[in-house]
């Protein structure tokens, strides 16, 4: 469950939870420590005041004064300012003294020199069990004081602790958020720019701040890997642009002997098919030639500059195309205008591409008889272009990889229509050189729609402003 976490909340919890036993252990230690000294306080006065008695009754053991040993006590009682609670009784349990109160202690039997807490009504007490002997004669001394200042003292300290380490938590959580955030930033910084990073801007590169730590290192090394992927790509457009340049004029001559040889009348049947093979691939060869240019040009930028398009442009191009690609094959062919004109930024020849590959695909795979139809609508937010076709659909196994380079799936698209399986990939390249997206929807034997969002010159300004 933590692990599912993000980073930032995780570091806050482990800062809060090493905090919480910091205080807690140090709270604890607070309290032990100031009960040991309340009682040890309590403990030094009860020794003070047994050691006076004892005193007290050895002065009087040597002048001989023991019968009136309890008047001189009650006395000796009397003159102490504070509250008396102390009883002396002979070894054999006579009673010599019992100040007022100390019998509504609860006082155990006790042997030899002992402290001990006891109960006296609603107040504790600290009760000192001291046994003395003296010129011959054993005495049994108990000495109590009131521990209600000690108690209420420790209460203020739980209470406090109580209050105090739930508000310092949550400041240690909030401060903990605000560090975590703090340390972090940096880190979203980078996610956030290796995300705008792909074949289009390889040149974007990592913040270094300098301060040369991890991060710095980090940067400093993704710099360096984007860097020799920059090269990698810019070696592979460079080499399929030249090497379909320089394909072109082999080509033209394999083209040109065949058709050479057709020419000849004394051609057997076999030799004239052979340059029929010849000239048919020759042309495939041609078609793919020019697809790898194009994509070698989709690399690099979107094959021009960019403009106003009207979407309505779009929609008479389509018509146009499609209603000549639709007469060949018998197929019915319709065209929705958009209602509203709100322009796209984009390259009109680039985008006339995209439709003009969606439908000549749309149009090699629907059967003779079949609709063919394409929904242009234009709103402030983006244009939007929907073809739906009554093909024999796309297998959902292929719809993920339908727009991959050199894809081909045997249901969709095969050898005998003549694609490279490169149509539908320059397509999703100039829609994404136009910050667009482009999706497929389809079922087998039921038809495909090809969805196209461009996004609106208006949209664009509000998201830039």
């Amino acid at each position: 469950m933590i692990s599912t976490l993000r980073m930032r909340t995780r570091l806050t919890l482990a800062y809060t939870a090493i905090v919480s036993v910091l205080l807690a252990l140090l709270g604890t230690a607070l309290y032990v420590a100031l009960y040991i000294q309340l009682n040890q306080a309590a403990d030094v006065d009860l020794r003070s005041r047994g050691n006076g008695i004892v005193q007290f009754l050895d002065r009087q053991e040597e002048r001989n004064r023991i019968s009136g040993l309890p008047d001189q006590l009650r006395e000796h009682a009397e003159l102490n300012s504070r509250n008396d609670f102390s009883q002396i009784r002979e070894g054999d349990g006579h009673w010599i003294y019992r100040s007022p109160g100390i019998e509504a202690l609860d006082i155990p039997a006790m042997t030899g020199t002992v402290y001990a807490n006891v109960r006296g009504g609603r107040k504790e007490y600290r009760v000192l069990h001291r046994e003395v002997d003296l010129s011959g004669h054993h005495y049994v001394l108990d000495v109590a004081a009131d521990r209600s200042e000690y108690v209420e003292a420790l209460d203020g300290l739980g209470s406090l602790l109580l209050l105090g380490v739930p508000t310092a938590l949550l400041l240690a959580f909030l401060a903990g958020l605000w560090m975590s955030a703090r340390a972090l930033r940096p880190i979203q910084q980078i996610t956030d720019t290796v995300r705008e990073i792909d074949g289009r801007r390889l040149a974007v590169r990592l913040p270094i701040a300098g301060s040369g730590d991890e991060l710095d290192v980090l940067s400093k090394t993704l710099n360096g890997m984007l860097d020799r992927l920059q090269r990698a790509f810019e070696n592979i457009g460079r080499f399929t642009a030249d090497a379909s340049h320089e394909l072109r004029t082999p080509l033209a001559l394999i083209r040109g002997n065949a058709e050479m040889m057709r020419a000849e009348s004394s051609l057997t049947p076999v030799v004239e098919s052979r340059a029929l093979d010849i000239l048919a691939e020759a042309d495939r060869m041609h078609l793919l030639i020019q697809s790898l240019l194009e994509l070698a040009r989709c690399d690099d930028a979107t094959g021009g500059s960019f403009e106003m398009v009207d979407p309505a442009d779009l929609a008479a191009r389509a018509s146009e195309v499609g209603h000549h690609l639709a007469e060949d094959k018998r197929i019915h062919f319709s065209v929705k205008e958009p209602k509203a004109i709100f322009p796209v930024w984009g390259n009109y020849l680039a985008l006339s591409r995209v439709l003009v590959i969606l439908l000549d695909n749309a149009m090699q795979h629907t059967p003779t008889g079949g609709e063919v139809s394409l929904d242009v609508t234009s709103s402030a937010k983006e244009c939007r272009l929907e073809l739906r076709d009554t093909g024999c659909g796309i297998d959902a196994v292929h719809l993920p990889h339908i727009f991959d380079r050199f894809y081909r799936a045997d249901s969709s698209r095969n050898r005998a229509t003549g694609g490279a399986g490169l149509g539908l990939s320059i397509a999703k390249e100039i829609v994404i050189a136009h910050g667009g997206t482009i999706g497929v929807e389809s079922i087998p034997e039921r038809g495909s729609t090809f969805t196209v969002s461009i996004p609106s010159q208006t949209s664009q300004s509000c998201s830039e402003s």
